[in-house]
Formats: C-alpha cells, sequence, structure tokens
C-alpha cells in the first residue's frame, strides 16, 4: 500500500502539527495546536481548534482538501453523532465553561462543515474514575447497536494506568444537547488488564459482513500508563448480552483472534 500524505494547513500558528483526527466517509476532522494555557495552572496545553478536510474524490487512494475552520474554542478529538430525529452533531473534547476537560456538542450542519446552535456540555468528569492524575473526559466515539445509540470515551489522565473508556447510553428521545438525555455509569467499561495498561481513545468499526462490531484503541506494556511512542493498537470484537454493549477484558498482548467476518 502507498503512503499518504496530508500536511496540515499553512495558515495556522504554532507548531504544524495534526493530533487526533477522525475519519469518516466524506472527510477528516483533524484539531490544529497553538500555545495555550490552561487558566489557574502551569500547564502549558496546545490551544487546538478542529478543522475539516473534505473528500474530493472515490478513488484509490481518497484526496483531500482543506475546507476550513469549525470550533473557535478549545476541541480535539471531534466526532459525528448520528440521530434520526434531531439530525447530526459534532462531539468533541472541550473547556467550553468548565474547569476541567469535557465533552462538548453542538449541532452539525447538513454540510458537515458547519456549526449551528450554542456549546452544550454532555458530561463533565465528576465520577472517581475520571479523576485519575487530572479530571477528563476526551476520545468520543458514537457506536449504534441493537437500536441503542452509546457515546464511548475516555476518563481520566492518559499519562496514567487509569486511563480507560467509559460508556454513555443515550435515552433515544431528548435532545442529546442536554446532560440528561444521557446515563453516565460509576466505573470504565474497559479498563487495564493483563499487561496492557491505559486502554482508551477507541473507536468501532463493523466486519465486512455487518455481522461484528469491533472496538480499536490504544494501550502501553508500561504499568504506569503512557501517552507516548510505547503505545500500541488492539482490535477486539465486542459483545451484547441482554441486548446491552460488553466489553471483554483486555486480552493478552500475544492473544489472537480471527479475523473480522
Amino acid at each position: 500500500m502507498s503512503e499518504r500524505k496530508i500536511d496540515p494547513h499553512p495558515s495556522w500558528d504554532g507548531p504544524a502539527r495534526v493530533v487526533g483526527p477522525d475519519a469518516h466517509r466524506w472527510g477528516v476532522y483533524e484539531p490544529h495546536p497553538q500555545s495555550w494555557r490552561a487558566s489557574g495552572t502551569s500547564t502549558t496545553l496546545p490551544a487546538t481548534r478542529t478543522t475539516w478536510r473534505a473528500s474530493v474524490s472515490t478513488s484509490s487512494p481518497v484526496s483531500y482538501t482543506y475546507t476550513g475552520q469549525l470550533t473557535t474554542e478549545w476541541s480535539i478529538d471531534a466526532t459525528v453523532l448520528r440521530t434520526s430525529q434531531y439530525d447530526n452533531y459534532l462531539v468533541f473534547s472541550c473547556f467550553h465553561g468548565v474547569t476541567y476537560q469535557s465533552l462538548c456538542i453542538q449541532k452539525l450542519g447538513n454540510d458537515y462543515v458547519s456549526l449551528t446552535g450554542n456549546v452544550s456540555v454532555i458530561p463533565e468528569p465528576t465520577e472517581a474514575f475520571e479523576t485519575h492524575r487530572t479530571p477528563v473526559n476526551e476520545g468520543p466515539a458514537a457506536l449504534y447497536l441493537e437500536g441503542t445509540t452509546y457515546l464511548a470515551y475516555s476518563a481520566s489522565y492518559c499519562w496514567t494506568p487509569y486511563y480507560c473508556v467509559a460508556l454513555l447510553p443515550w435515552d433515544s428521545s431528548t435532545e442529546p444537547t442536554s446532560k440528561s438525555a444521557w446515563a453516565k455509569g460509576d466505573s470504565c467499561a474497559l479498563s487495564s488488564a493483563k499487561g496492557n495498561y491505559g486502554t482508551g481513545h477507541n473507536s468501532f468499526f463493523q466486519s465486512p459482513d455487518a455481522s461484528e462490531t469491533w472496538i480499536a484503541y490504544h494501550a502501553t506494556s508500561k504499568s504506569g500508563g503512557a501517552c507516548d511512542n510505547t503505545r500500541y493498537t488492539v482490535v477486539r470484537p465486542v459483545g451484547v448480552s441482554n441486548g446491552k454493549l460488553v466489553f471483554e477484558t483486555p486480552a493478552a498482548f500475544s492473544a489472537v483472534f480471527n479475523e473480522p467476518s
């Protein structure tokens, strides 16, 4: 397979790099870092704004063109939430009016490159499992399974072994911009086990015949957790029990699964 690179848009100030892109069939959402200091802390964070590259061809490899900036505030890890009742939304990690990194949602235009309405926070990192080292909610990923819509997200600081995947089921009726529409649990759905630490920042995909749902996430073999190049990608199928999503305990690094069906 030939290598294909997309260079950051040259008009951005600061480091010319892209972190945490989120790909969809119609294009790629990219956070572009700039220098920004979090209020009340000594930590300098990338002042990222979510930008968009639209797919402009259906050939292989697909080519993209830079479309523009979507958000005006700090935002990373943007993804799309689809609903039949309320259209589509952009969900991303944010600091919108809150002290700690949370999840935000805003209505997405039909063109997928514009936002309308207010930014809403859903949820904030308030549970004990979300506050190791520093409270964090990030890396949202939508999943539609057995009639239920979920937002999976990563909780706690990624430089700890407590970085994990948690789930927010939607009640399927309340507007998704409302906190009450989402049922937060009190624990991780997928966490460190069997030599895999910091199991988080996931995505989902279906098998070619659409009979299986798989999860992809990163982990590290460092027992203290790490957010560096020691991380590796893990993929494995997820299950359903009594109509609810089930994550198995992370398998040992040597485990081998059958290919997606």
